[in-house]
């Protein structure tokens, strides 16, 4: 609902990512951290092939039918994962513009892709290389 009031009709999969990151801060801070429990259940659902591996491309296409059936589990685990991914400090120049275009625009229905293509260095593609690097970095590292 917050979502929502702040940024209009959002993507699940990043309504589905602020939620959770709201869920987890800390009561006496805004800190966040990617907990070793969440990565480490991550790489064993897709390492044990429990969930089907989703790629970044197709968690911002994912379908109501993916998100309730077959790609559940993998579009919650990686929509969370990928949200915090924008929400580091180092990612400010791009998620800033973002979440202000996107609560500019709250009445229009949000076009995510196009913007990560307009303003992520490298667009999707870019963004993709730039997450799974990130994200295998934590994994081996147990990097919170």
């Amino acid at each position: 609902m917050i979502n929502n009031q702040g940024f209009g009709e959002l993507p699940r999969w990043l309504n589905e990512g602020l939620a959770t990151y709201v869920e987890v801060l800390k009561d006496d801070s805004l800190e966040v951290k990617v907990t070793d429990q969440r990565l480490a259940s991550w790489k064993a659902n897709t390492v044990s092939n429990v969930m089907p591996v989703v790629s970044v491309r197709e968690l911002l296409s994912a379908t109501q039918s993916d998100w309730s059936a077959t790609k559940r589990l993998s579009c919650y685990q990686l929509s969370q994962l990928l949200t915090y991914y924008f929400l580091q400090p180092q990612r400010d120049d791009f998620t800033l513009p973002l979440l202000r275009t996107l609560a500019a625009q709250k009445c229009a229905k949000s076009d995510v892709e196009s913007i990560i293509d307009q303003r992520y260095t490298g667009g999707l593609s870019g963004l993709s290389e730039d997450f799974i690097r990130w994200l295998a970095d934590r994994v081996h590292a147990g990097i919170p």
